[in-house]
């Protein structure tokens, strides 16, 4: 039953209206002269190639990236794009051409892409970067090799978008200004996509801030309120930056406060409901049911849910799963509303903590029967992913594995520390079973000669050892790099096969990984891992 608004909750609600004013920078910052064409340090930025808004390139690094892509393009080591994507990328551009404004040139680019004198080209992001900087293009432009009126446009594979990467690209090798082209990109989105809700910023800018880290994103809006730019693009840039900075760094922080947090016990259920209803009623509710009715609640949803998932009573989580679905609706299958109710907000909350509850416990009975004794962390989150979960962890649980190893490492640590094994299987001659083997110490003869002799025989057949792991494992990769880096052609590959023979290649390589999996699999999964261990 909805109460009232405690008075804590309540203030909470009337701090929501509460501004606090800007600190008087912009007087002490150097004068910015174009937030578009020139630097922080008031350089000219670069006015060929694509790069993101936050960074700041001169013409010398654009010089230097492109002479890296020109001897990749000549060593054959780019995937030039085939005839299906480059069919898209026209189909895009025929959207735009009837509302840019530089419809001329967007002709002149869907001749080329169609002719093929237009050729683009995919490399690593490795090589559209600056060693020791922070500047990193996503396009760039450079006359063909063959025929100097062609054109060809190299795209780093961390660019945003394919087809607005390319146009930004050619608009700028054909003189067009900065603020132009990210125009050019906007009506190419929407022209495109019409059906879709649009922001009022291009993709290139909302990538270029959803990377950066949160300096770097402060920076940028300080850089703003300096130049202060006469552009549409300003408004919707600071609202992009806050909803980044602000709104999902909440959202993250809330996800791992009922992930994380509960699961490893840092939190329990309590705080996270009290968490949860200061963060409604900073939102504006005015009324929310009783922190103590919503542990009951809690209590009995857990046993209900608990017994269904023993007892198989799939009816009972089918009735609580479709009652979520229609309120909250992912495909607007039930209602066109576009929020979600405080009870049913609620429910979900103790639902999914239950549920992922229940799942730890399988997880880790699972993981720790597989390897009983875990050495460090990552070794615990290995386990979980190899036997268990997969690469589903993240959407089972809202975590990373390294988060979740952690988790099942220290709950079986304080497991193991209150519950200590027996002296007679931890010092015993056969040990705790183990998938890793235990060094027993041996007693020592007194002839000194012999010791010496001894440990000079130990330390060689250990340097030996290491270097057939060595030999096995990183001399043939390291070969093979360096054979492809100096001569072009190495032991799996080389950079002038043909398209046919690099499938094939690839195939085999994809056929050989599959049969290595399945047959470690196979044997780590009836048990075999213990055969060391048996005497």
């Amino acid at each position: 039953m909805p109460l009232p608004l405690p008075e804590a909750l309540k203030e909470t609600n009337k701090n929501n209206e509460q501004t606090v004013s800007q600190p008087n920078y912009l007087k002490l910052a150097p004068p910015r002269v174009d937030f578009w064409e020139s630097s922080a340090d008031g350089e000219r930025i670069s006015p060929l190639g694509c790069l993101p808004l936050t960074v700041a390139a001169t013409q010398e690094h654009h010089t230097a990236v492109l002479a890296t892509q020109i001897d990749l393009r000549d060593l054959n080591m780019l995937h030039q794009l085939d005839e299906t994507d480059v069919d898209k990328i026209i189909q895009q551009l025929r959207s735009l051409q009837t509302v840019s404004t530089q419809f001329h040139l967007v002709r002149l680019l869907i001749e080329g892409l169609a002719q093929n004198t237009v050729v683009v080209h995919k490399g690593l992001s490795t090589g559209f970067t600056v060693p020791d900087t922070s500047v990193e293009f996503w396009g760039l432009a450079a006359a063909a090799r063959d025929d100097q009126s062609s054109v060809d446009i190299f795209l780093s594979r961390r660019s945003p978008d394919d087809a607005s990467t390319v146009l930004h690209v050619w608009l700028a090798h054909n003189g067009v200004s900065r603020v132009h082209r990210l125009e050019e990109e906007l009506r190419l989105e929407a022209a495109y996509s019409p059906t879709k809700s649009h922001t009022s910023l291009p993709l290139s800018i909302r990538a270029a801030i959803d990377r950066a880290t949160p300096a770097e994103t402060l920076f940028f809006l300080e850089q703003l309120q300096v130049a202060s730019p006469r552009h549409r693009f300003k408004r919707a840039i600071e609202s992009h930056c806050k909803f980044v900075l602000i709104d999902e760094v909440s959202v993250e922080a809330w996800n791992d406060a009922h992930c994380r947090q509960f699961l490893d016990s840092s939190l329990d259920m309590r705080r996270l409901l009290e968490r949860r209803f200061a963060e409604l009623a900073r939102m504006g509710s005015t009324h929310l049911p009783s922190v103590e009715s919503v542990l009951e609640l809690h209590a009995e949803a857990e046993q209900l849910i608990a017994d269904s998932l023993l007892f198989g009573k799939s009816q009972t989580l089918d009735r609580i799963y479709d009652t979520l679905l229609q309120a909250y609706d992912p495909l607007d299958a039930f209602h066109d509303c576009d929020s979600v109710d405080v009870n049913a907000d609620i429910l979900a909350l103790l639902f999914f903590c239950t549920l992922r509850k229940a799942a730890l416990e399988d997880v880790y009975l699972e993981a720790t029967d597989r390897c009983p004794i875990f050495s460090q962390p990552d070794q615990a989150a290995v386990f979980c992913e190899l036997w268990v979960l997969g690469s589903q962890c993240e959407l089972y649980f809202g975590m990373v594995p390294r988060a979740l190893g952690q988790v099942i490492y220290d709950k079986h640590k304080s497991f193991l520390r209150e519950y200590p094994p027996p002296m007679a299987l931890s010092d015993g001659e056969a040990g705790l079973m183990t998938v890793y083997a235990k060094i027993e110490p041996k007693h020592e003869r007194a002839d000194s000669d012999f010791n010496s002799k001894n440990r000079k025989g130990m330390k060689f057949q250990q340097v030996l050892i290491g270097f057939r792991a060595l030999s096995v494992f990183c001399l043939p990769a390291m070969l093979d790099i360096f054979l492809l880096t100096f001569v072009g052609r190495g032991l799996f590959m080389t950079a002038y096969m043909s398209d046919d023979n690099i499938i094939a290649a690839c195939y085999a390589l994809l056929v050989a990984l599959l049969l290595s999996a399945g047959i470690t699999g196979s044997v780590g999964s009836v048990g075999n891992y213990y055969l060391s261990h048996v005497s």
